[in-house]
C-alpha cells in the first residue's frame, strides 16, 4: 500500500469514530442546523428542479443510445 492509501484509511477511520460519538444536542454545534423557513424551502425547490433535470437528461440520453445500433461483425 502507498502512503496515500493509508492515510486515507487512517482519515476514514477518524471520521468514523466522529461520526459515532456525534451528539445533535451538543451546544457545540451552535445554530448550524437552525435554516429559515424559506431558506429550507429554497433549497427544496433546487434539488427537484435538479432532479427533474437529471432524469429528463437521462431519459434523453436513453433513447438516444436506443436507436443506435451496434456495429455489425
Amino acid at each position: 500500500m502507498t502512503l496515500v492509501h493509508e492515510m486515507g484509511h487512517y482519515v476514514a477511520a477518524r471520521q468514523l469514530v466522529k461520526a459515532w460519538k456525534f451528539r445533535a444536542d451538543d451546544r457545540a454545534h451552535g445554530n448550524f442546523w437552525v435554516a429559515r423557513l424559506e431558506t429550507r424551502a429554497g433549497y427544496a425547490l433546487a434539488y427537484i428542479g435538479l432532479l427533474l433535470f437529471l432524469g429528463i437528461m437521462t431519459h434523453d440520453l436513453h433513447e438516444l443510445l436506443s436507436t443506435m445500433t451496434a456495429p455489425s461483425r
